[in-house]
């Protein structure tokens, strides 16, 4: 009989692999919500640093513009009011028509801008200065430190998020170089085109854009628990799916197990002699009642075998395969095979041929039969036929009509003498005469006296 590979898989183990691959899971997942989760923020101040960015650009083409011009006149009002810093002859003016102006110098006109810009929009800006003329243009703490992270450094600009009066807010500082414009108040401090005399800051609140990243990072922690929960509930499905085949695989291996078990039980038990050989003659399988049928001590001897080394005669083998090439099968097929005592003994062999799919021979797998003492029966039944036959051959000679003479006895042969009945029985047969007396002759020759 043929081993059979088995392919097992441990319920216990496939349990640990699901485990292992669900962890696996949750570490992927949560891994992956982690990162959109810092993408998200890392977005949410890009994006508040590009904003702030655009208002600083657009500030500073403002001032460029107001420097350009020396400054713009404007009404005198409650809220435009002369600026006391700026020491210009012209500082305040009369139309023709005597209405009076005032000299907005750039520095002022930022301010006003940047307070119109806090009140509507929620956006502080803030120009400021090493030397301030004017104490509003003091640097405030944060902007102190900008400007000590950009000495010496290459960029023009430095952000964090920073609490302005417990909000979160952007805040983005641009050094502003001197330009000609600016000499007009500023050279008397002895700055020059190009030096660094201060910056510009801008302040975005924050909280618009976290409420919107919030929103985004829980929309993706819920489509990341969506996803996460229904790829464990698939691994679910499918662990309860590969333990059902594990059981079902396990009671098919254990009823194969058992027709195995049956099958080399009643393989080793059977009086029959069993075999598997390959089409070259390789004993495969043989059962002890076929190693004890050709003589031999154990299956590994008759294994060590070829199954052409079993034939009386050779050309007997050359038949044998090609009745099978050609049916397929041989049924009560009677041969010699020789012992390995040297006897020979006489089998009914009844065989066929196993096939794959591809219809390739895999092996023959047969039995063999020991009919040694059947045929010397039947040797010896056909010899005593044999004799019979011929004795009643010979006995037929005496059968039949035979002229026999009512006084001497005398029987007429074949040739048409008479002779006496022993001679005539003596020579058509085998059977031999002693003479003796029988009583009733013996008391007509010898009567009592």
């Amino acid at each position: 009989m043929m081993n059979h590979g088995q392919y097992k898989i441990k319920s216990g183990r496939l349990e640990l692999y699901m485990v292992l691959a669900g962890v696996f899971w949750t570490l992927v997942m949560g891994a992956s919500f982690v990162w959109n989760w810092v993408e998200e923020n890392r977005g949410m101040k890009q994006i508040a640093r590009t904003h702030a960015g655009t208002i600083i650009e657009m500030d500073i083409f403002s001032r460029r513009w107001a420097t350009m011009h020396g400054g713009v006149y404007a009404p005198i009002t409650e809220k435009t009011q002369p600026n006391p810093y700026l020491e210009v002859p012209e500082r305040k003016i009369k139309t023709p028509s005597g209405k009076e102006l005032t000299l907005i110098n750039p520095h002022h006109m930022m301010r006003q801008i940047h307070e119109l810009r806090r009140r509507e929009l929620s956006v502080q800006g803030h120009m400021t200065s090493f030397k301030p003329i004017n104490p509003e243009n003091a640097p405030d703490p944060w902007e102190e430190k900008a400007f000590k992270l950009l000495e010496g450094r290459t960029t023009s600009e430095v952000s964090s998020i920073e609490l302005i009066q417990g909000e979160p807010y952007m805040r983005l500082m641009h050094v502003l170089p001197t330009e000609q414009g600016c000499l007009k108040c500023h050279a008397k401090q002895g700055f020059k085109v190009g030096d660094i005399r201060g910056g510009i800051s801008v302040a975005i609140p924050m909280k618009p854009l976290m409420a919107i990243a919030r929103s985004h990072i829980f929309s993706l922690a819920i489509w990341h628990g969506i996803i996460w929960l229904l790829v464990l509930g698939g691994m679910g499905a499918v662990t309860l799916h590969l333990k059902r085949r594990i059981a079902e695989q396990k009671q098919a291996e254990e009823a194969l197990r058992e027709s195995e078990q049956r099958y080399r039980s009643l393989f080793d038990r059977i009086p029959i002699g069993l075999y598997q050989t390959t089409p070259q003659g390789q004993i495969i399988d043989a059962n002890p009642a076929l190693v004890k049928m050709l003589g031999y001590q154990d299956r590994m001897s008759l294994h060590a075998l070829n199954a052409a080394d079993t034939y009386v005669n050779k050309e007997a083998r050359t038949r044998w395969q090609s009745i099978m090439g050609r049916e397929g099968v041989i049924l009560n097929y009677q041969k010699e095979l020789r012992r390995f005592d040297g006897a020979i003994i006489w089998v009914n062999e009844n065989t066929r041929v196993i096939r794959d799919k591809e219809d390739h021979v895999l092996f023959y797998e047969g039995s063999f039969q020991d009919i040694t003492e059947r045929k010397r029966i039947e040797e010896e039944r056909e010899k005593l036929i044999r004799e019979l036959q011929e004795a009643l051959a010979k006995v037929k000679k005496l059968s039949g009509f035979l002229p026999i003479c009512a006084s001497c006895k005398k029987i007429r042969g074949d040739k048409g003498y008479w002779e006496q009945v022993e001679v005539y029985i003596r020579d058509h047969s085998e059977a031999e005469f002693s003479h003796g007396i029988c009583p009733d002759c013996m008391k007509k020759l010898y009567p009592d006296p």
